[in-house]
């Protein structure tokens, strides 16, 4: 395996996953052992060697072999177990709106396609078959991962291409299946959200926008999201900020009243306390690097 080339680089960048729960991640459950966690967010689960028990909701060791994929909706306290042996899985934490490609939603399978009247009445999980094509994909994200490649941004462009790649090569009604668990959330809602967030400043605003109380807005916005909306708006609000600073040559005037600081020390005081230093320190250190 090559060496990660730059890393104190990677490490030392903002897009680095520092927290315990990355966009994707590798583990392993070794036998009769237990991996538990509060299912904030939509999940993709490979599982890449053992047989995997999963239980939440109504669902009770459910078992997935090897080779397959399944999708875990949020909201729910999750228990994966090793049946037999050592379970290798890899884990995709989707924290945005679903799109298999950019003019096609998960909530068009359930528009266009039924479910078969077996399967409405059904408790199982369903799981895909990991193909050829997806294996090869997930085999070579894994060597990444396992070789310290934790890029947010990265992370962001491999979930992009694993819902590609679905779409691409996967016939629709076994989407459907797998997807069943994520459509009965509320799909129309969050596209609303990733609609309409970078045109607004505050909570508040975002609610009224979409028609709610604030404190409506909040109880639906963490039962589909997991997290509160202050959170995940200043998580939007941040990351933006960064990519004006890093990929533009707006002046830092500029993007301090395009995002509504009162004043320029303000804009200072936020970089500093979010990313470590001053916005100019930033987009200095990023051209550095890229030359």
């Amino acid at each position: 395996m090559e060496n990660l080339l730059y890393s104190k680089e990677h490490v030392t960048c903002y897009n680095y996953e520092k927290g315990e729960c990355p966009l994707i991640e590798n583990l392993s459950v070794e036998e009769g052992g237990e991996y538990l966690f509060n299912s904030v967010s939509m999940k993709f689960i490979f599982v890449m060697e053992g047989i995997l028990t999963v239980s939440y909701g109504e669902h009770r060791n459910v078992t997935i072999t090897e080779n397959n994929l399944i999708a875990l909706p949020p909201g729910y306290q999750c228990v994966l177990g090793a049946k037999t042996g050592n379970v290798e899985f890899t884990i995709f934490r989707i924290r945005q709106y679903v799109r298999l490609c950019d003019t096609f939603s998960i909530e068009r399978l359930k528009e266009e396609v039924p479910l078969p009247r077996k399967a409405e009445k059904q408790k199982s999980i369903s799981s895909l078959v990991i193909d050829n094509r997806l294996q090869f994909f997930i085999t070579d994200l894994r060597s990444h991962i396992d070789n310290g490649l934790r890029c947010h941004y990265y992370f962001q462009i491999k979930i992009k291409e694993l819902l590609f790649i679905l779409r691409a090569y996967y016939p629709k009604e076994e989407l459907r299946m797998l997807f069943t668990p994520i459509l009965s959330k509320d799909i129309s809602f969050s596209e609303q959200v990733f609609r309409l967030h970078e045109q607004v400043r505050s909570v508040k605003e975002l609610a009224s926008q979409m028609n709610y109380s604030v404190s409506g807005f909040q109880k639906r916005f963490k039962n589909v999201f997991g997290m509160s909306p202050n959170s995940w708006l200043s998580e939007q609000r941040s990351r933006m900020i960064l990519s004006e600073i890093n990929a533009t040559n707006k002046s830092f005037k500029e993007i301090s009243s395009d995002y509504g600081f009162s004043s320029p020390s303000h804009f200072n005081g936020f970089c500093k306390s979010r990313f470590g230093c001053t916005p100019a320190k930033l987009r200095k250190d990023f051209t550095s690097n890229e030359e």
